[in-house]
């Protein structure tokens, strides 16, 4: 599904410039849509009662996946902050890129997710997280994709284009979800895992690094991630192992020393805790290409 600008338009009305004022729109347009090639699937999923963590799935080579939650309470970690997400929350997913996996186990979250073929990167990174101050226009836009690519009918392409558009729309229009202003402290330790999280990393490191105590570093972490130096960390290193994983033949035992888990059991136990899974295990599910 590409769009061609002027492609419907005789050459004579653009030279009498009857559609320049909507020229510069549908250039954006063509622009916005240039590498999506159709509708890949458009599904409902609902995560079971009692269930704090379904582990997700990374998204594969050739795909963007949009997930819009219908109803419950999910969870997504994003610009340094954790996120509750609701009704009409839009979460936009890129290749190799996690979807959401946290759920309320007491008010678990349903989604509509809706997949598209695409070549190569979004020309413009659509907002990953989105959080309308309304989420009923949200929600029910989604739903209506559901439905128009479960009855079978009409244009594909045309839906295609439609859900593409519509939703990039609506994750646009609503500011994006970002971090605030979490204390200089906070992203001081969160640059220092970013940058050094292979490294044998001791929490009095990254305590150093942003110039507080370990105990101020964990009220920190604790106040404003709901999460510990360690769970920081052991995030980084497993997002890490996750990508190597899915986009390399590299083993597995290299794997867990290239990202800070030197010791292979240790990795694999770590890894298996937190995905569900052993990394070659993991591998073989979620291989990229």
């Amino acid at each position: 599904m590409r769009i061609r600008v002027g492609r419907r338009i005789p050459s004579r009305l653009l030279a009498r410039g009857q559609y320049a004022p909507i020229l510069p729109a549908m250039r954006i347009l063509a622009e916005r849509t240039r590498h999506v090639h159709g509708l890949a699937h458009s599904q409902l999923f609902e995560t079971r009662p009692g269930v704090a963590d379904n582990h997700g799935r990374i998204i594969a080579a050739g795909l963007e996946e949009v997930e819009i939650i219908t109803a419950g309470k999910a969870f997504f970690a994003h610009g340094g902050r954790e996120h509750v997400l609701g009704p009409g929350a839009i979460c936009w997913h890129l290749a190799g890129e996690r979807t959401v996996h946290r759920a309320d186990p007491r008010d678990p979250y349903h989604c509509v997710v809706v997949g598209f073929r695409v070549s190569g990167p979004a020309p413009h990174r659509p907002p990953r997280l989105t959080l309308p101050a309304d989420g009923a226009d949200s929600r029910a836009f989604a739903l209506q994709i559901f439905s128009a690519w479960c009855s079978g009918g009409g244009d594909r392409d045309l839906l295609a284009g439609h859900a593409y558009l519509g939703l990039l729309w609506r994750a646009v229009r609503a500011p994006a979800a970002t971090a605030g202003a979490p204390p200089a402290e906070l992203r001081r330790a969160l640059d220092e895992l970013d940058r050094r999280h292979a490294e044998p990393l001791q929490v009095v490191d990254v305590a150093t690094a942003a110039g507080v105590s370990v105990a101020h570093l964990h009220l920190l972490m604790r106040r404003h991630l709901r999460s510990t130096p360690w769970q920081e960390l052991a995030a980084r290193r497993l997002a890490a192992a996750r990508q190597l994983l899915a986009t390399t033949d590299q083993p597995v035992a290299g794997i867990g020393a290239a990202v800070g888990w030197p010791d292979p059991v240790h990795f694999g136990r770590i890894f298996r805790q937190r995905e569900g899974l052993s990394p070659g295990a993991w591998r073989r599910r979620h291989r990229l290409g």
